[in-house]
Formats: structure tokens, sequence, C-alpha cells
């Protein structure tokens, strides 16, 4: 949460959701969540 929490936006605010996939220009090499999946990828 930001200092201006009564006028703040996040992922839970509509108009937003998932980045599209042409927006991503790296590679992952872990995942973290969920937590069952932690590890390396590759």
């Amino acid at each position: 949460m930001g200092d201006n929490r009564n006028n703040s936006c996040d992922s839970r605010c509509s108009g937003h959701g998932p980045v599209p996939v042409d927006n991503i220009i790296g590679m992952a090499r872990c995942i973290v969540l969920p937590p069952n999946r932690w590890g390396a990828l590759g």
C-alpha cells in the first residue's frame, strides 16, 4: 500500500488484468508462487 491509500489502485482494481504476452520481454528463471511449485526453470 502506498501513502495515498484512499486513491490508489493495484491489480485488484477494475480495468486491470494479466500482463499481455507481447509486453513480456524477459525470461522466467524460477517459480515462487504457489509454494508447492517452487523451483528453477530450464
